[in-house]
């Protein structure tokens, strides 16, 4: 049988949004696996890709990595990044569903009624193929489970301020769940 429906492009706009709008994920928690690491320290990341969110540049003291996206990452992020990277279609679509939080820090700082909500974080990441992939993660209601070799990088006391993914510094209520897999 053919895991292609040849015809969809045929349907009526209308009930193809419709379609997308049915498998963009719940707004449920989920679970977001990546590596934790200090840039000086990237060989023990293996080969994880370094994510990047565009409401802030590249920050200085530890950096975040998608783990390989094979069977063992289970993260919820994987789900979305079908319907990000599928077509221009369903990209409009995950782009209307989260588009509170895609711009700048000021952006999401006005929005205080989002922020009690479900604000998301959208990012992107570079694959083994260098192909641009996206995940959407909820930073309020998510489990973030950091994969790290050495905990004794982390300043515990900085580290909203210094992992932006989340942050109430960044205008999010913060990471409410963190779980370290050392």
């Amino acid at each position: 049988m053919d895991d292609t429906f040849h015809y969809f492009t045929e349907l009526p706009s209308e009930l193809r949004d419709q379609i997308w709008n049915l498998a963009i994920r719940p707004a449920r928690p989920g679970v977001q696996i990546f590596k934790l690491y200090s840039p000086e320290t990237k060989g023990s990341v293996g080969n994880a890709m370094d994510v990047v969110f565009d409401y802030y540049s590249i920050y200085d003291n530890y950096r975040i990595a998608v783990p390989d996206c094979d069977d063992k990452n289970q993260s919820t992020y994987l789900i979305d990044g079908a319907l990000w990277n599928t077509c221009k279609e369903s990209r409009r679509v995950m782009e209307q569903e989260f588009k509170s939080t895609r711009g700048s820090r000021e952006m999401v700082s006005h929005m205080p009624e989002q922020r009690e909500q479900d604000a998301p974080a959208i990012g992107y990441f570079k694959n083994q193929a260098g192909d641009t992939r996206y995940l959407t993660v909820l930073p309020h209601q998510d489990l973030f489970l950091f994969q790290l070799k050495d905990p004794a990088i982390i300043d515990w006391e900085r580290l909203d301020m210094e992992i932006p993914l989340g942050s109430s510094t960044w205008g999010f209520q913060g990471r409410r769940n963190i779980a370290l897999h050392v």
